[in-house]
């Protein structure tokens, strides 16, 4: 029987009441912890790590977060309506790589379940439909585990961006009802399958992603945060190290990390929407 006390527990009471009240359910694979409200998913399943409570396989999902934190530290607020769900899995260091291209691929093949055409991905770990975003991935190591934030734009998505966005209930071509469960538990099958895949061929799930790469041949501009630097050519792909190629005046140039920059204008002329 498992046992979800640990020697020095100092879980958070809303965390240890869910536990306690048995509300941990085994499906597709995960340990699921359901939530009306939290401040983000993710740094629910960052306390359960820190505390040893679950070791393996967990999912943290909440109807609405009220501080969501993205890529480079970007926060955000989930309305009612769409995914946010965190899982934790204990995954060697030398996967991380190919790890972080295997849940972007996990996202498409959810989405395309329910009729949703146009599915493209955009490094380092963005999902589009139509070049709208879709979906988002944060992929954070803490120890021995990995911890993948992952949202999806299920009923509706906010219109006040930078970018453009949309939803799984905009884009469905059938214009069937999508239920929120019925995408979580999809995702978290297809992620499960994705990342036992990858441990077994890191190069299948490479190639997945590079065949659904939405600015493959195009002139992209890529800043990094990081180093606070701009590289730019044509879009050749990604590497089996999940960089991403690019190519310019003869010369390739790897970007390690960094996001395509939207709205851009490469020298061809071609706009980056």
């Amino acid at each position: 029987m498992f046992s979800y006390k640990t020697e020095n527990d100092n879980l958070p009471k809303y965390i240890r009441r869910k536990l306690d009240k048995k509300g941990v359910k085994d499906t597709a694979g995960f340990k699921i912890l359901k939530f009306r409200v939290v401040n983000s998913t993710q740094t629910v399943a960052k306390k359960i790590v820190d505390n040893r409570v679950i070791q393996n396989n967990v999912a943290v999902q909440s109807s609405i977060q009220t501080n969501g934190v993205g890529q480079f530290q970007r926060k955000w607020k989930g309305k009612s309506g769409n995914l946010f769900v965190s899982t934790i899995h204990k995954i060697p260091r030398s996967l991380d790589s190919v790890i972080s291209v295997a849940v972007s691929v996990a996202v498409l093949k959810t989405i395309k379940v329910f009729d949703v055409s146009s599915v493209k991905l955009k490094w380092p770990n963005d999902v589009l439909v139509n070049m709208k975003k879709i979906s988002g991935t944060l992929i954070e190591r803490v120890g021995d585990y990995l911890i993948i934030g992952t949202g999806i734009n299920v009923k509706n998505y906010p219109k006040k961006l930078a970018y453009k966005a949309t939803s799984m209930k905009a884009e469905n071509n059938s214009k069937k009802n999508i239920t929120l469960d019925t995408v979580f538990l999809e995702y978290l099958k297809q992620l499960d399958e994705v990342i036992k895949f990858a441990q077994i061929d890191a190069k299948k799930i490479t190639d997945e992603w590079n065949s659904s790469n939405a600015y493959k041949g195009r002139f992209v501009q890529v800043y990094s945060a990081y180093d606070k630097t701009y590289k730019e050519g044509i879009n050749l792909g990604i590497d089996d190290k999940s960089r991403l190629l690019l190519s310019h005046k003869d010369e390739k140039i790897t970007c390690i990390s960094g996001n395509i920059i939207t709205n851009y204008v490469g020298y061809d002329g071609n706009k980056i929407n």
